[in-house]
């Protein structure tokens, strides 16, 4: 799940046990919008092992729904960049009316 806020600050709630992401989120202009968050890189007993970077661009689709494409990059506790990777991301809104 994803948090967009009026404010500008943005929040990744991931439905899969990863832990939650922070960042910033802008419009770009017409339908166009970037999002960049940190999480935590973890191992599989929790412990931090260095911070994940996400950079997404997308676009508004419709009135209630985006899709974007963006990039995934690893740092280790010593900031070395150690994995990268690409991401596709869409979604809807939802209001406090739908079911």
């Amino acid at each position: 799940m994803y948090v967009f806020n009026k404010d500008g600050n943005f929040v990744h709630l991931p439905s899969n046990g990863d832990l939650v992401g922070a960042g910033q989120w802008r419009a770009d202009g017409g339908r166009r919008f970037t999002i960049s968050f940190r999480e935590w890189l973890t191992d599989n007993t929790n412990r931090v092992e260095g911070l994940i970077l996400v950079r997404i661009s997308g676009q508004l689709t419709a009135a209630n729904a985006f899709t974007g494409t963006g990039t995934v990059k690893g740092f280790d506790l010593a900031g070395h960049q150690i994995f990268q990777g690409t991401s596709s991301v869409r979604g809807t809104r939802f209001t406090i009316d739908d079911d």
